[in-house]
């Protein structure tokens, strides 16, 4: 029997932008998780999504980078229920259920999906002579009203504030961006350096090289990490919604959506999603 794949751009209005997901619909779900692990490898994603639809109203998922599995991603998260959507398969509103527990999906008026994030935690902070030597900055460039530090919102990342003028001349250091993330506790899947652009806007790139990705395109896990942060770390309430541009400067511009504390809901995650192929795979199992 063939499993359906499905690839879509995350957190894009066009084709060919955004964070490219590969889902696998409906595959055997009792093979051993290296199976997942060679497709997850195979399609060379930064995510892959291998979901199974339980009725139109709930799926349960599993979501690999090319390394390792995750319990809970965002651009997996939209672009799987999104690609559900479009096939029938489920309509909004949506549970998911991974690893990280239970993530509501909704569709708004204007046909972009919106998902709750797991409650957010603030974790410990870093000294932001180290995150400025990881990113390649002069510390100057470390913003001190928000000092760098953990948050986790079902993913865990290291949030780095700095200059507005400095997101674009990031010039990381792998190495050293992996001695300070392998130093916290727990595990924290990359460093997300983020700075208000304007009013209302947000710039930000992602750096995940434990995960086998140096940059990522678009990172909803870490959007939600950095809305929780404002939320609960930073007091923000005005403006409620921001919009976050990611993945400039590798080509793959990238627009996210975050709502805080709107219709009772602390933070929200939202974003379009572009189908970009379908395929039958007949040798997914062999």
């Amino acid at each position: 029997m063939s499993v359906s794949l499905i690839q879509v751009d995350v957190f894009s209005a066009e084709l060919l932008g955004g964070n490219p997901l590969a889902v696998f619909v409906n595959p055997p779900e009792d093979l051993p998780t290296s199976r997942f692990q060679a497709w997850a490898r195979e399609m060379n994603l930064s995510e892959t999504s291998f979901v199974w639809v339980d009725d139109a109203h709930h799926y349960h998922s599993r979501i690999f980078t090319p390394t390792h599995e995750l319990p809970f991603a965002g651009h997996p998260t939209l672009g799987t229920v999104a690609a559900l959507a479009a096939r029938g398969l489920v309509e909004s509103p949506v549970m998911q259920t991974t690893a990280a527990g239970a993530v509501e999906c909704t569709r708004d008026e204007s046909g972009m999906w919106w998902m709750t994030p797991p409650p957010g935690q603030l974790g410990e902070a870093v000294p932001a002579a180290a995150a400025a030597e990881a990113l390649g900055v002069a510390p100057e460039s470390i913003r001190d009203e928000h000092p760098p530090r953990v948050v986790a919102a079902g993913l865990a990342h290291l949030l780095v504030n700095v200059e507005a003028s400095a997101v674009a001349r990031l010039a990381p250091s792998f190495t050293r961006m992996q001695t300070v993330l392998d130093g916290l506790e727990g595990s924290v899947g990359g460093l997300y350096a983020w700075a208000f652009s304007a009013p209302g806007m947000i710039h930000a790139r992602m750096f995940a090289p434990g995960h086998g990705v140096n940059e990522d395109a678009a990172t909803g896990s870490a959007a939600a990490d950095l809305g929780w942060f404002l939320v609960r770390g930073a007091g923000v309430t005005d403006p409620g919604r921001f919009v976050i541009r990611q993945g400039l400067e590798i080509g793959r511009p990238s627009e996210l959506h975050l709502r805080l504390r709107v219709d009772g809901v602390p933070v929200a995650v939202g974003g379009r999603v572009v189908p970009v192929f379908e395929a039958a795979v007949s040798h997914f199992a062999s």
